[in-house]
C-alpha cells in the first residue's frame, strides 16, 4: 500500500507506477526471483505480450493479489478471512 500511495521513495514514486497489472504466485522464493531474472532480460514486446495474455484490459490487479495471499493477523484488525467483519474496534 505504501508503493500505491507514494509514502517511501523508489521506483513507483519516481515514475508514478500505482497499477499492478500482472504478477505470479510462487511457492519458493529462489523460484521467484529466478523468474523476475529472466523476466528483466525480456523484451518490452515479450512483457506487453505476457501481460495482455490474462490481462487485457490492463486492469489494476491489486485487490486480486491481496486476495490470494495469506495476511498475517495484526492485533486490534479484523481477520482477513472473515469478509463480513466490521473495521475498527466495535
Amino acid at each position: 500500500m505504501a508503493a500505491k500511495n507514494d509514502i517511501i521513495e523508489g521506483f513507483t514514486k519516481k515514475y508514478g507506477v500505482h497499477i499492478l497489472v500482472w504478477f505470479e504466485m510462487h511457492g519458493d522464493i529462489r523460484a521467484a526471483i529466478a523468474r523476475e531474472k529472466r523476466l528483466k532480460r525480456w523484451n518490452r514486446a515479450w512483457k506487453i505480450k505476457l501481460i495482455e495474455r490474462t490481462n487485457s484490459g490492463w486492469n489494476d490487479l491489486y485487490d486480486r493479489l491481496l486476495g490470494k495471499i495469506a495476511l498475517p493477523e495484526l492485533p486490534g484488525s479484523p481477520s482477513p478471512r472473515v469478509a463480513d467483519a466490521p473495521l475498527g474496534r466495535g
